[in-house]
């Protein structure tokens, strides 16, 4: 069987899981000694008792912390708010329930079902919900502009995809595509995007790019270097 995830960093963490003590109940202190030995694989642990990406997993820390208080820094700082915010999230209920819980091999095939079906749905639905934001505050702004269409390109004739062109699609001054990212490669993503949409536009179009993604408020850099 193929084990290419079996990385150092899997094989770093497998043995952080293996090593947790087998108790009836755990508590903050289980969380304190976790983060303490290796904070980062600590984290990482943590999210896989909630079955969280790790994107997702730093907007609910930051949710309840505060943009750039979710790293070891944080933690050292004001270990009882960092504590209290895992608590809050859930990691501690799905420890007690999952460790108490018998697995079977129908349990194993189960997990991988939503593993995989959950990453797909996921993304889709955060795409879809950025669209729907842009177009909110598009209705605001524009009394006319045409929603995922095909625009017509600088040549007149040619056609690109776009998921908001205004005024219209025929005509646009305007073409925004809009991208909800997670936490893999999204500056390469976002770049991929520009290329294709900035190409086609005509001299007197101007492309927009509306990125989400907590990877780009950790970074500005990497949202300037897409945008470049």
């Amino acid at each position: 069987m193929s084990a290419e995830w079996l990385d150092e960093t899997a094989s770093r963490i497998i043995a952080i899981i293996n090593a947790l003590p087998s108790k009836p109940e755990y508590g903050q202190y289980d969380l304190d000694q976790l983060l303490s030995k290796n904070f980062e694989d600590g984290k990482a642990v943590c999210r896989l008792f909630i079955g969280q990406s790790k994107d997702e997993f730093e907007t609910l820390l930051t949710q309840r912390l505060g943009i750039g208080h979710t790293g070891v820094t944080a933690f050292r700082q004001n270990k009882s708010d960092f504590l209290l915010a895992l608590c809050e999230v859930g990691v501690i209920d799905h420890m007690n329930s999952l460790v108490n819980t018998p697995v079977l091999w129908t349990d194993i095939l189960v997990e991988r079902l939503r593993s995989g079906r959950g990453r797909a749905i996921r993304g889709q639905s955060r795409g879809r919900s950025l669209e729907d934001f842009v177009e909110v505050l598009l209705r605001e702004h524009f009394t006319r502009f045409d929603s995922r269409c095909s625009f017509v390109g600088k040549d007149g004739t040619s056609f690109a995809k776009a998921d908001f062109a205004i005024p219209s699609k025929e005509d646009p001054l305007i073409v925004i595509e809009s991208k909800g990212y997670a936490v893999s490669t999204p500056v390469e993503k976002c770049t991929s995007c520009r290329l294709k949409t900035a190409p086609a536009c005509r001299s007197n179009c101007a492309p927009l790019w509306v990125v989400s993604g907590w990877y780009f408020f950790g970074s500005l850099g990497n949202l300037e270097w897409a945008a470049s």
